[in-house]
């Protein structure tokens, strides 16, 4: 029980606190219950920790086939070993009896399992040179921009049989037919020899056929099947480069989701343990009675971050390490049956990193001391957003990962979410985003400023994320809806960033695509260009939020849009009416000024999207504003399970908490494992304090079809309801920005030079809106707020 306990916690730790979710089924055995857990492999892992000692002297009074007490070596084979015997020559009878005193008193560690040794090699803080052998393999041929070469024979290879292979082989100009035809012809004609090519003989095409070294096809097999997932040419290089690649990136993803659980072992042992180094083994050298003895060294271990750390600069290595690492995050693989395998377990590693080191140690290892190195940083992350996902080869034995961890892509978006806090100019998220300034310029070595080419400023994850938001299927699409609501939110805190250059920047960026006004169109005007409907995406969204009963539903995501998209229009209008960063030291050939400066015109032009006839768009939002009770509310007081469970079992929303706090979700898995747990009466009837591990088993009884059922309405209320809040307050923003930060614009037209200037809206055009506020809130006295 106390094997299996630590296993579940090594599991929950590799998957949540090590940011290893992305690979934790392909690194750890997908085992449901703690007893399934075999007798054997508890024993060998309490063994490794045991510290046993063989001793290399036969038993007494032991016959010549009797082996020694480490069971390794028979006496005769002992004696017969090269270097475990002295010569007579060399060694007298004193000599040898003194030997056979010392061989008695030696003794070496008792072998360990493979899993143990593996380990101790790769976090080894002295003498493991399995770390240094994956380094090599990673960083070989230039890591991910050098996988192509070992394929060229094999692409040209392509291309030849693409042009030339419906062309049946014509052997009358090779050397060999050529050099015969002439030899034949000499012996029939003397030194005439004839001008026309010469016939092939049919003889001789099979063996011009016949390649020098025939290939062989390799099954593939994965981790959970006896069959063959595909078979691979011994001479695809891209293939076996790719793979070895994998494995090597996983093997580090491994080691690092274990290395918790190994150093607390190794560390909390009584004894120092030791080990004998059988990767690096040294066969004992004849006549020397110093080698007989086998090599054994303490295992001292560290963590992998700090191996990679100690890695930057290192001369044993001919590029760095992590920044190679990195780089295949954006790489796609052209043989492996999922393209995102690569890039997934890559990924792990730096969020692992992330979640270790500090974020300025994170920062200098992921970028490297290349003066690009941030922007190829960049350029691989942002290449990874652009790439769609593939869909799983084997979703039936894939662990469900953890709240919050939807994809590849999510992450890369999270990490620019989280790092935007640190106030630095030079954090990881304005590395990623290309606002960083060695985005746009660096420093040589002599001082020297050189700036970057505007192609690779476009190659960052900002660029990606307004290219992905600018197709409206993207938006909608129920496989991406809520990543296009975290592009939207990143955007979105741009513009409240403390740094008043990253600021301009994203300004400068958005204004020339004319991006509020553009998606303020799309989301609440039924006149955007190729939409055909004669309503909104608001109002068919709201109507099918409030309709829906799934807590899978994409439209509480597209709502969350909408209202990223309010809250940047409202800062947009805060800005253009000068009132952002007006307090911010700006320096007036920087050109901060002018960007900061008011902007009458732009700031009228989308007060009138906004506020004026025809199209008042903020009129029409508040009017399909979803501030009702959902259909799903009815369904929540059925079957309703006890308050402890739904206490034990809830957990909070994902998301800003700004946005999500307040709101929990209900986990139908763990509410269905609680639920077994309180209906066997196990000892100890503390639901809160007991050890749950998931079951993958769906629910079996009606209670627990009606708990998950439930929890689905449950979770899909409060979904809706943390939607609905977020559009509301996100409404109210920008009201409040239209009256009060442009009221000069909005009630009295500054921009007139005329003496009868005539406000925007008005007075009156502003009390009715009002009004039809107050009726939009007393509208529909039956059914109660949503929140």
């Amino acid at each position: 029980e106390s094997i299996g306990r630590h296993y579940e916690s090594s599991l929950r730790h590799a998957s949540e606190e090590s940011s290893l979710a992305l690979v934790t089924s392909k690194i750890f055995p997908c085992i449901e219950k703690a007893e399934e857990l075999t007798q054997f492999e508890v024993q060998d892992s309490l063994r490794d920790y045991r510290n046993e000692q063989l001793s290399l002297a036969p038993a007494q009074n032991a016959a010549p086939e009797t082996t020694y007490a480490g069971g390794s070596y028979s006496a005769q084979q002992f004696n017969s070993t090269p270097g475990f015997h002295t010569p007579p020559s060399v060694a007298g009878p004193a000599q040898n009896n003194t030997a056979a005193l010392d061989l008695q008193s030696m003794t070496v560690p008792c072998p360990k399992s493979p899993g143990f040794t593996i380990l101790a090699n790769i976090l080894s803080s002295e003498r493991g040179n399995l770390f240094y052998i994956l380094a090599h393999l990673l960083i070989e041929s230039d890591g991910a921009s050098g996988v192509g070469v070992h394929g060229q024979e094999d692409y040209s290879r392509a291309l030849a049989m693409a042009a030339f292979g419906n062309t049946p082989p014509v052997f009358a100009y090779s050397k060999m037919a050529i050099d015969e035809q002439k030899r034949l012809d000499a012996q029939s004609f003397g030194a005439s020899l004839r001008t026309e090519p010469p016939q092939t003989q049919n003889t001789w095409v099979h063996a011009f056929m016949r390649p020098l070294f025939p290939p062989r096809s390799h099954a593939l097999f994965s981790n959970t099947s006896n069959v063959a997932d595909c078979y691979v040419a011994s001479h695809d290089g891209v293939t076996w480069r790719e793979r070895s690649i994998l494995l090597s990136l996983r093997i580090l993803c491994a080691a690092a989701g274990r290395e918790e659980a190994f150093g607390k072992a190794v560390h909390g042992s009584s004894t120092t343990l030791s080990v004998v180094p059988v990767l690096q083994f040294r066969a004992p050298i004849q006549g020397s009675f110093v080698s007989r003895v086998l090599e054994s060294y303490d295992v001292n271990v560290v963590h992998l971050s700090q191996l990679l750390l100690d890695s930057a600069g290192q001369r044993a290595f001919p590029a760095e390490l992590t920044p190679a690492i990195a780089q295949y995050v954006g790489y796609r693989t052209c043989s492996l049956s999922d393209d995102e395998d690569m890039a997934k377990a890559a990924m792990s590693i730096v969020t692992y990193l992330t979640g270790t080191l500090s974020h300025e140690e994170t920062l200098a290892v992921l970028c490297g001391r290349s003066l690009d190195g941030g922007n190829r940083l960049a350029q691989a992350f942002a290449r990874r957003l652009l790439i769609p996902p593939s869909p799983s080869s084997n979703a039936s034995a894939i662990l469900p990962l953890p709240s919050g961890i939807k994809g590849l892509r999510h992450l890369i978006i999270d990490l620019a979410l989280y790092y935007l806090q640190y106030g630095d100019s030079e954090n990881l998220s304005h590395v990623l985003l290309g606002l960083a300034e060695n985005s746009f310029s660096v420093i040589t070595a002599q001082g020297k400023r050189i700036a970057v080419p505007e192609v690779m400023r476009s190659h960052n994850c900002l660029d990606a994320a307004l290219h992905l938001i600018s197709d409206l299927d993207f938006v909608l699409s129920p496989d991406t809806s809520s990543l296009a609501a975290k592009c939207y939110e990143l955007i979105c805190k741009l513009y409240s960033s403390s740094d008043p250059t990253v600021t301009a920047s994203v300004m400068l960026k958005l204004r020339g695509r004319d991006f509020w006004y553009t998606h303020l169109l799309r989301f609440l005007s039924t006149n955007y260009p190729g939409l055909q409907s004669s309503v909104s995406i608001l109002q068919v969204v709201t109507s099918r939020a409030l309709a829906s009963r799934s807590d899978k539903s994409p439209d509480y995501d597209t709502l969350n849009c909408i209202a990223w998209v309010l809250k940047g229009c409202a800062l947009e209008l805060h800005a253009l009416a000068g009132h952002l960063h007006s307090s911010a030291p700006l320096q007036d050939n920087s050109g901060m000024a002018a960007v900061f400066a008011p902007q009458p015109t732009k700031c009228k032009r989308l007060l009138s999207l906004l506020l004026a006839q025809p199209q008042c768009l903020l009129l029409q939002a508040m009017v399909d504003m979803p501030i009702v009770q959902p259909e799903v509310a009815h369904s929540l007081g059925a079957a309703t399970p006890s308050r402890d469970l739904i206490h034990s079992a809830q957990r909070p929303m994902d998301g800003p908490s700004d946005v999500t706090g307040g709101h929990v979700l209900v986990d139908p898995v763990a509410l269905v494992s609680l639920l077994r747990i309180h209906n066997s009466n196990i000892a100890g009837g503390d639901i809160a304090a007991a050890a749950v591990l998931p079951s993958l088993s769906a629910p079996k009884t009606e209670q627990e079809l009606a708990a998950v059922e439930w929890a689905t309405a449950w979770n899909a209320y409060s979904k809706f309801s943390c939607a609905s809040t977020h559009f509301a307050n996100a409404w109210g923003l920008v009201m409040g920005s239209s009256l009060v930060s442009c009221q000069p614009f909005v009630l009295q037209d500054v921009t007139d030079t005329l003496a009868s200037s005539t406000p925007l809206i008005g007075i009156e055009a502003v009390v009715q809106l009002l009004c039809a506020v107050l009726t939009r809130l007393s509208a529909d006295p039956n059914r109660q707020s949503s929140r």
